[in-house]
């Protein structure tokens, strides 16, 4: 039962009505690319796709989807009684109104100095980076279908608590809706803005697919990719076949997230959000925002956060982020131990637009980007120390990758999400080869902030031999095991689970060029 309740939690939390909202905010002086056709609009591709989907058992759940009805019926197998609910999703007319110069745009900025601009212009030219810039995705369906397709199913024996079938994997394929997709020789696309940290999906489903050790909870969903950042803006490319989800793209990643957690705008208004220059940047490890004004029970009840690397606009005249919502919640805010109350306003001229006034904690935000130095990279690793770790950067933590992420993030650096693709980052890369002790000489000499590459892991030099890394566990020297399950500082000695050497595996460093 527990597993269901965590299901049925998931799928109330995020099966929400999609929101049409018009956000203004300031672009001075940014230029809109003119490509792909701004005023366009996605066409549903469940209404579209003669793609039929099977009934499947996941789990402890019978899904039952007409893709053309967009209705989804779920029973559950663990009660006496046969019980059900059904739920549809329907999509809601949207106008978009044209762009106004008049009015005033707040966006995340993305002003940067010359060594940090060359970095990302080098990030963003090599393709093997899988970084993107969502005003010019290429529009051809087959290239979209490609990228829905390059996600295989993950090699993982149970599905919601129960055993994956090949009729499951059938259905999840058939519901990724990809060949809709790849008949459309011109695709169009919508734009959003996340009101909070989101889950980037592999696949459109919000059942987790797990491990023996985690059959029964999400600790280790291997559907987990990554996570939306609050304020990114996203492109909306593609609509699952039954019309729960829908496929993006970030600023560094693409994948699924359900209907509704978005607020969609209009893409001029996406771009002034995602280009001024009045902007501030979470320098702390997280932000909490909280919906009950009782202090000895805030912890308990989080309803929205901002992690490392999340950028926001600021108003100077107020020392306020701007935060778009859905819903205009009384809250506060948590900062490292201090609750400040922040205040919620409509946006003058925009009617049924929540903004949050955040006030600024100076110590947990900076205005614009850090400054992109040894030292800076230093602070902003150590702080995230004893954060817990999380498979795929889900909820309250970091896994290696993330960390990495939302560290150079601060100092406007885009970096790869995952830890087989960092090498492609615009930063020098080295290959590290040779014997241990000769790799331990390279690395000593490296400044500090520099990334260690082995497979499946990152990690970044901190000096003296030292690294922070997010990290599940790992034996010591001596051999001892650590179940970390956090942001860890250990020496260069460690290894994994089976004895090997953490040292013998790394095969290349990335050095900032401060």
């Amino acid at each position: 039962m527990h597993a269901i309740a965590n299901r049925m939690h998931v799928m109330k939390r995020f099966v929400l009505p999609a929101l049409a909202l018009l956000l203004c905010g300031c672009a001075a002086g940014q230029t809109l690319p003119t490509e792909p056709d701004p005023m366009a609009t996605v066409e549903t591709a469940a209404a579209a796709s003669e793609t039929t989907v099977p009934p499947v058992i996941i789990g402890d759940i019978t899904f039952t989807q007409d893709p053309n009805a967009q209705e989804t019926t779920r029973r559950t197998r663990e009660t006496t009684e046969e019980e059900s609910q059904e739920e549809t999703t329907t999509e809601e007319e949207t106008t978009a109104r044209p762009f106004d110069e008049d009015v005033i745009y707040f966006g995340i900025g993305r002003k940067v100095d010359g060594k940090v601009r060359e970095i990302n212009a080098r990030t963003m030219g090599n393709s093997e980076a899988h970084v993107y810039d969502i005003f010019n995705m290429p529009t051809n369906g087959a290239v979209i279908a490609d990228m829905i397709e390059s996600y295989q199913f993950p090699n993982a024996p149970y599905i919601g608590g129960g055993p994956v079938y090949d009729e499951i994997v059938e259905f999840l394929k058939l519901n990724r809706n990809a060949a809709s997709a790849r008949a459309q020789a011109n695709m169009t696309y919508k734009y959003g803005i996340m009101p909070t940290e989101t889950d980037l999906r592999s696949f459109p489903t919000d059942i987790y697919l797990s491990d023996e050790e985690h059959r029964y909870s999400v600790d280790k969903d291997y559907f987990q990719e990554s996570t939306l950042f609050a304020g990114e803006a996203i492109c909306i490319m593609h609509t699952s076949a039954d019309g729960r989800f829908v496929f993006v793209a970030g600023a560094d990643y693409c994948g699924w997230i359900p209907v509704g957690s978005y607020i969609e705008v209009s893409r001029e208004m996406a771009y002034a959000f995602a280009n001024t220059d009045s902007f501030a940047v979470v320098k702390g490890a997280f932000i909490y925002l909280n919906v009950d004004d009782d202090y000895e029970s805030k912890k308990a009840k989080v309803a929205a956060y901002m992690s490392m690397g999340t950028v926001l606009p600021y108003l100077a005249q107020d020392s306020c982020m701007l935060l778009p919502v859905m819903e205009d919640p009384e809250a506060y805010l948590y900062m490292n131990g201090g609750w400040l109350v922040y205040s919620d306003e409509y946006v003058e001229g925009a009617e049924n637009i929540g903004v949050r006034h955040v006030k600024v904690n100076y110590g947990n935000a900076s205005i614009g980007y850090m400054d992109f130095t040894e030292d800076n990279i230093d602070i902003l690793t150590k702080e995230l120390e004893d954060t817990a770790y999380s498979w795929g950067g889900r909820g309250l933590g970091y896994d290696c990758s993330s960390a990495v992420r939302s560290i150079y993030r601060c100092v406007g650096i885009i970096m790869p999400r995952n830890s087989g693709i960092i090498r492609y980052c615009g930063m020098d890369y080295r290959e590290l080869t040779g014997s241990d002790e000769e790799k331990l000489a390279a690395i000593q000499a490296l400044p500090r902030g520099s990334l260690l590459l082995m497979p499946g892991h990152v990690m970044v030099y901190i000096g003296g031999g030292r690294i922070i890394h997010a990290v599940e566990g790992y034996r010591d020297s001596d051999g001892e095991w650590h179940s970390a399950m956090s942001v860890v500082q250990t020496d260069l000695g460690i290894a994994r689970y089976d004895e090997t050497k953490y040292i013998s595996l790394m095969y290349g460093v990335m050095v900032p060029t401060y």
